[in-house]
């Protein structure tokens, strides 16, 4: 019987750790718009930062896939980001804006659709 209730509380104590792992970061990028020029994409953000104390964010990975309205795919691309250097107080934002480089986005006028993912990179300030 103790072995028994070893093993579930060993089981509860690794869901614990799993589920917590899942959890949305505290400090995040909210894309708020993106715009297309010939050879780049401006993308603005607001960088959202939900903990008790002041971050600075060190760098950024953004997964960007753009397509137009045929659904051809004008980006399809990882950028990175190092040296942003930005703080942000405690359970405040700030907008930042990234500008892709792209040499092969030709200037485009229509509609398009974007999605982008982000990771982050911070430490307390």
């Amino acid at each position: 019987m103790k072995k028994l209730a070893v093993f579930f509380f060993a089981l509860f104590a690794a869901l614990s750790v799993a589920s917590s792992c899942d959890a949305a970061s505290p400090v995040r990028l909210h894309v708020l718009s993106v715009s297309l020029t010939n050879g780049a994409a401006v993308v603005e953000g607001q960088i959202i930062n939900e903990r008790e104390k002041a971050v600075n964010i060190g760098g950024a990975e953004l997964i960007v896939k753009i397509t137009d309205a045929n659904g051809d795919a004008l980006i399809d691309d990882v950028y990175r980001f190092e040296g942003i250097g930005v703080t942000i107080l405690a359970n405040d934002s700030d907008v930042y804006t990234f500008t892709l480089s792209n040499e092969d986005l030709p200037a485009y006028d229509g509609r398009f659709q974007w999605r982008i993912q982000s990771k982050l990179k911070w430490k307390e300030a």
